[in-house]
């Protein structure tokens, strides 16, 4: 469904194989235990988001490793937002201040 051609708007790009395969190293790199839902930007980038309660975490992968990431998070009754453009490696890294594993787990699993 997600590359229906009826459903296809003829203004975006087709999907990016280097984004689909940062979009594959981030699952992998990732280790998430709860599966994300996955979109494509009017780029041609795969999207992938978690979200849990009022949280969430968008990841767009960009290609060649990088990735741009925007997350909202409810910390101490205060809500925090944060954006940025890293290599996927560093996305634990600069993500850690909002503490987002509980995103990326379902239900009571724990990321290795």
């Amino acid at each position: 469904r997600l590359l229906d051609s009826d459903d296809w708007d003829p203004e975006f790009k087709p999907p990016s194989e280097q984004s689909f395969s940062t979009f594959l190293r981030m699952i992998i790199y990732l280790q998430p235990t709860k599966r994300p839902g996955i979109g494509l930007s009017p780029t041609g980038h795969f999207l992938a988001a978690w979200s849990r309660d009022n949280d969430r975490i968008v990841i767009e992968c960009i290609g060649e490793d990088e990735v741009r990431w925007v997350l909202s998070r409810t910390i101490d009754g205060q809500r925090e937002s944060g954006a940025g453009r890293v290599q996927l490696h560093r996305v634990p890294e600069v993500t850690a201040p909002y503490e987002p594993e509980h995103l990326f787990q379902d239900g009571d699993k724990i990321l290795a």
